[in-house]
């Protein structure tokens, strides 16, 4: 056992000291502009396809919180460099600012290719280095107390309903307040000039889905091992209801299909790898189709419908490419075509400041900033896109990292994002209180948004869930003296978990 433990070692640091070697190699050719585009591109979709390998090869899925980040940067940073390197252009707003991929433009892909290379291989690098450090020690043995029951499932049951309750009231409000459903979709494709002073009411997903997720998992502690009963079924159909009702498919995707299907992939039968693909591209057409019919039908007329029901999957195909969805890496393009320029300022924190006034109500707070990152450098860098309705693009955690620090923030942000899916990470699962894997399953989805998005709503939501979920652990607890995990919680022992990478 020590022998093996100590090969799994050696090859461990091995592997990541080539990667350190050739990420540091990579960085002063990437400075001097010595590596091109599409090789660039090549090198970021082999990094993002190996940290997927590794986590479904320890753990059986990749819905891991590094696992979630790595899918999210092959499709932004692998998938549209390619599509961009096959037509030619580039469009971080509007389709009438399209432009093609001149001498000029090029120079501003390469050197953001480049930064998102050296981003991911810093975090990565950082994760599994601190990953190993803190599970070195670990027990292979994961032992489940037996001995006193931790949560009342009465509660628990309680703190659902009245969490549905909520989640119903909000809805149908909204819905009125709209004048009907048709009259609240085509508003809710605004959502930032619709949902002014209201926003927080398209938040109600988010005690339900917690209370949802702790119920699930009192019910597994006290060896209910089938996944959904009669309660959870009510609250799951509500929790799908608003976030439909919410017209955007993050809330949908992140607030309640995938955390459910990990909630699912930490319980007692598992999916297996063919079930989990089949649902991945269930997940990711259903999103799709709901936003050509939610939000590109308001933006682009019925065209776009019709142009779906005649061929869904070029649509489908075409979204994937080329949609809103997929234009990160054409903000980050246009993002270092405008730091070039003498006049441009780095924002030295503020977009990450901006995070913390989330939580004020704007009646409190004349001042309040519109926004984070995204607002910044829509409203600035592509105005008519941003317009009156305030439509914002996608700036993403590399772009907010540079427009920050420059090449400074792109090394110490990724460093810092690290530490997220390193305390998320599976193994917590394992060993975890209620809180502890309530946490890991409600927040490991959002690394998706975050991954794409800006800080000022993602780390504002990851602070919410934080602060629900260890209200309601305490809300649910009866006995506080018992020491280990209760049984059926997580089956993530059936794995030995020595924190080496490759075991």
């Amino acid at each position: 056992m020590r022998r093996a433990l100590d090969r799994n070692a050696l090859s461990f640091w091995l592997f990541w000291a080539t990667l350190t070697l050739g990420c540091s190699t990579a960085a002063v050719m990437i400075l001097s502009d010595q590596v091109p585009f599409e090789i660039l591109a090549w090198a970021n979709g082999f990094l993002f396809c190996a940290v997927i390998s590794i986590e479904w090869k320890r753990y059986g899925d990749p819905i891991t919180s590094i696992g979630i980040i790595a899918a999210t940067g092959f499709m932004l940073f692998f998938v549209r460099p390619l599509t961009i390197i096959s037509s030619g252009e580039t469009t971080a707003g509007a389709r009438a600012d399209t432009r093609g991929l001149s001498t000029y433009l090029d120079d501003f892909a390469t050197r953001s290719v480049g930064q998102v290379f050296i981003f991911f291989c810093v975090l990565f690098l950082t994760y599994y280095v601190l990953s190993y450090v803190t599970n070195r020690n670990a027990s292979s043995k994961i032992e489940f107390s037996t001995k006193n029951r931790k949560y009342s499932i009465v509660r628990a049951r309680i703190l659902l309903a009245f969490t549905t309750m909520v989640g119903i009231f909000c809805a149908l409000y909204l819905v009125q307040m709209s004048g009907g459903v048709a009259q609240h979709f085509s508003g809710v494709a605004n959502r930032s000039s619709y949902l002014s002073g209201s926003s927080f009411l398209f938040l109600c997903y988010i005690p339900l889905q917690l209370a949802l997720i702790v119920y699930i998992l009192v019910r597994r502690s006290e060896g209910k091992s089938e996944f959904l009963d009669v309660s959870a079924v009510f609250g799951l159909i509500v929790l799908l209801a608003v976030t439909i009702l919410s017209g955007g498919r993050g809330p949908i995707v992140v607030g309640c299909l995938l955390p459910l299907l990990l909630l699912k992939q930490v319980g007692p039968r598992p999916l297996g790898s063919r079930s989990i693909l089949l649902s991945f591209a269930a997940l990711g057409s259903a999103a799709i189709a709901y936003g050509i019919f939610v939000r590109d039908a308001v933006f682009s007329g019925s065209s776009v419908i019709e142009e779906f029901k005649k061929d869904p999957f070029v649509s489908i195909a075409k979204k994937i490419t080329s949609g809103t969805e997929m234009r990160p890496f054409d903000s980050l393009i246009r993002l270092n075509e405008v730091a070039a320029l003498p006049s441009f300022n780095f924002q030295n924190g503020n977009t990450y400041l901006a995070t913390f006034a989330w939580f004020i109500p704007r009646r409190f707070w004349e001042g309040k900033p519109g926004g984070g990152g995204n607002t910044w450098f829509t409203s600035n860098y592509l105005p008519r896109f941003y317009g009156p309705e305030r439509v914002e693009t996608s700036l993403s955690v590399v772009g907010e990292a540079f427009a920050n620090f420059g090449w400074f923030g792109v090394v110490g942000v990724g460093v810092v994002f690290a530490l997220v899916p390193v305390v998320l990470r599976r193994e917590v699962v394992a060993r975890g209180s209620l809180f502890r894997t309530a946490l890991t399953v409600s927040a490991t989805p959002i690394m998706l948004s975050l991954t794409r998005g800006d800080a000022y709503q993602n780390i504002s939501v990851l602070l919410a869930c934080t602060v629900g979920l260890a209200l309601m652990a305490v809300l649910v607890r009866t006995v506080d003296d018992v020491v280990g995990v209760t049984p059926g919680i997580a089956r993530v022992s059936r794995r030995r978990l020595d924190g080496v990478a490759f075991s």
